[in-house]
């Protein structure tokens, strides 16, 4: 398994101080007219100014992180999955001998902080309509092995559940997941639906995004046909 992204983090900015300190006690140690007792001197305030330095130069990579798309994208690679994202869940089950499908339409925006991510989600209906929200308990992006992992606790038309996913991500970094939501406590019907999502590229209102969300439902109606295709 590969280094986490803050792991690779700390490793960089560790590697920098060293031989930004290697150069400096190189210069203070090599000084004709030093004593032994400077050199000492030297060594250990240069070992407390290490440290300082070290500091600087995390608070500076991670200053950067906060303030550029393009910086943070680069830094996490694979787990970047913060920002706005659209698509559609569906699912079937059957009644009275008939089996009925039931599609909404989602928006989700993410935060993330190096692997760890919050997220704040909504469905409507293919009208558009408001149909509930939910948010994140715990949510990591494993960019190693593409997926993502979600636990959350959503408000529904249908009430208050639990839910478990765990999606499979596209793209470096992802700019597609997909997967199945399960529930993880007894709702109305409780069971999986299949859900999927694209990132916007850019700034996208919701009305925009809930129309990009329909195309991709239909696009996946025409490729698959039915629910019972969907592995």
């Amino acid at each position: 398994m590969g280094k986490s992204p803050e792991t690779s983090f700390h490793a960089f900015v560790l590697s920098i101080t060293l031989v930004i300190m290697a150069v400096v006690m190189r210069f203070l140690l090599a000084r004709p007219d030093a004593d032994a007792l400077e050199r000492t001197m030297s060594v250990a305030i240069g070992a407390i100014s290490g440290l300082g330095l070290y500091e600087a130069i995390g608070k500076i990579v991670e200053f950067l992180l906060a303030k550029s798309e393009r910086v943070k994208s680069a830094v996490l690679g694979r787990n970047y999955v913060e920002g706005k994202w659209y698509g559609f869940y569906a699912y079937a089950y059957e009644e009275y001998g008939q089996t009925h499908v039931v599609v909404h339409l989602l928006i989700e925006n993410m935060v993330q902080e190096w692997e760890n991510v919050f997220v704040i989600g909504r469905a409507f209906s293919r009208a558009g309509q408001p149909h509930g929200q939910w948010s994140s308990i715990s949510a990591r992006a494993f960019g190693e092995r593409s997926q993502l992992e979600i636990r959350a606790v959503a408000n529904l038309s249908g009430g208050y559940f639990d839910s478990a996913r765990t999606m499979q991500l596209e793209g470096t970094p992802p700019h597609h997941m997909f997967g199945h939501v399960l529930d993880t406590v007894a709702s109305q019907r409780p069971g999986k639906a299949w859900w999927e999502a694209w990132k916007a590229r850019g700034p996208l209102s919701d009305a925009e995004a809930l129309v990009e969300a329909e195309k991709q439902y239909k696009q996946f109606l025409s490729n698959t046909r039915s629910l019972s295709a969907v592995p």
